[in-house]
C-alpha cells in the first residue's frame, strides 16, 4: 500500500498542496498532522509507522514534512526500513527502494540539517546585530513611559475603576497591571 504523510507546523497552515501532490503520486491512505516537525512523538506518524507491512511505501512531499532534524529523520527512515517498507520523497526525488535512493536520502538529510543550522545561525546573528543598533523585536509596547505615568495617576483616583482606566487608555487589564506593577 502507498501511504502518504502530510504535516504542517501550525493550525493556520493548509495541507491541501501536499495532499494534492501525494494523491497525484498514487497514494491511497493519508495521515495528516498539524504539529511541529521537531516534536518526535506525533500521533499520526506513529499510527502510520505501526501499520506498515513489507512492500509498503511511505510518501512525503519532502523530508522536512517528516522531520526537522537529521537524527529524527534517519530514525524514522530506519523504522520504515525495519518494517520492510520504503520511503519516497516527491520533491527530493528520493526512493529508498534503490541503493542510489538510500544514498541520496542520507545526502539530502545531511544537507537539510546543514541548511537548518545555517538558518538558525543567520537568524541569531541578525537579531544580535539589530539589538546592537538599539532595535528590539516583538510587538510595540501599548504603554510608553508617559502613558505609564498617566495610568499610575489614574489608578490613584478612587472614583475610577480599573476597567474605566483601561477603556480610556485603550489597553487590557493585564497590560495595565503589568505596566503599573499592581
Amino acid at each position: 500500500m502507498k501511504f502518504a504523510y502530510c504535516r504542517v507546523s501550525t493550525v493556520d497552515q493548509n495541507l491541501d498542496s501536499q495532499k494534492d501532490a501525494l494523491k497525484a503520486a498514487g497514494c491511497e491512505r493519508f495521515f495528516e498532522e498539524k504539529v511541529s516537525g521537531r516534536k518526535e512523538d506525533r500521533e499520526q506518524l506513529n499510527l502510520l509507522l505501526s501499520q506498515l507491512r513489507p512492500g509498503d511505501q511511505v510518501c512525503v512531499l519532502n523530508f522536512s514534512r517528516l522531520s526537522r532534524s537529521l537524527k529524527t529523520l534517519i530514525k524514522i527512515a530506519e523504522e520504515i526500513n525495519a518494517a520492510g517498507a520504503d520511503l519516497v520523497s516527491l520533491n527530493d526525488g528520493v526512493d529508498t527502494s534503490t541503493s542510489t535512493g538510500r544514498f541520496t536520502f542520507h545526502i539530502f538529510g545531511a544537507l537539510n540539517d546543514y541548511f537548518i543550522d545555517n538558518l538558525r545561525a543567520n537568524t541569531r546573528a541578525g537579531l544580535q546585530s539589530a539589538r546592537a543598533r538599539g532595535r528590539v523585536g516583538g510587538r510595540p509596547k501599548k504603554l510608553d513611559g508617559n502613558k505609564i505615568e498617566i495610568a499610575q495617576a489614574l489608578r490613584d483616583n478612587p472614583n475610577l475603576s480599573v476597567a474605566e482606566i483601561c477603556t480610556q487608555l485603550g489597553v487590557s487589564k493585564a497590560t495595565f497591571y503589568r505596566a503599573t506593577k499592581g
